[in-house]
């Protein structure tokens, strides 16, 4: 477990509300004076929130090259196209902590990214324990990973009871993005 002074908070499961959490605790923390970081993984890089979390001077965004198709969607090429992406992009996360000391830090998606092995553990996890001896860290995703999950401090699982999309109801911009 990592040390208590800095925890490790992970939002997964099916539901919606994961990025909606953790965007919530970087707003508050920022709101309090904290330096935050905040990195998003497997995504199109459109997400309503990165607009009104730019204009905080408090808050670095970093942005990956946005994805171009759902995971599943991907041939073994574009997957290991992926990984590599990632792998610099986590590399990318590592220099800005360096360079920007944030006091909070969500990654968001990295659970899945982690869970697909587009992030290996093995690159991760030593980066994990350094950011949370001077950082909060928050990972969200849909799928965790078991080390991960025995390691989080604070273990959100979102479930899924009812959801538009289940009635034919597409994202709807503002509120699912």
């Amino acid at each position: 477990m990592a040390d208590t002074t800095n925890c490790l908070h992970v939002y997964f499961g099916e539901a919606k509300g994961k990025t909606t959490a953790s965007m919530g605790l970087a707003l508050r923390a920022c709101g309090q004076g904290r330096k935050v970081l905040v990195a998003q993984f497997l995504k199109n890089n459109r997400s309503g929130e990165l607009t009104a979390l730019s204009q905080l001077s408090g808050i670095r965004l970093l942005m990956d090259e946005p994805i171009q198709k759902f995971t599943f969607m991907m041939n073994d090429a574009e997957k290991q196209a992926l990984r590599a992406q990632h792998t610099r992009f986590l590399q990318a996360i590592d220099g800005a902590f360096d360079e920007f000391a944030p006091q909070l830090m969500v990654l968001d998606e990295l659970l899945v990214a982690e869970n697909k092995g587009f992030v290996p553990r093995e690159a991760l996890e030593p980066l994990l324990d350094k950011w949370l001896k001077t950082c909060e860290v928050v990972l969200t995703g849909r799928q965790i990973s078991d080390w991960l999950l025995a390691r989080a401090n604070y273990a959100t699982e979102m479930r899924k009871h009812r959801h538009p999309y289940d009635q034919g109801l597409n994202a709807r911009k503002g509120i699912e993005y």
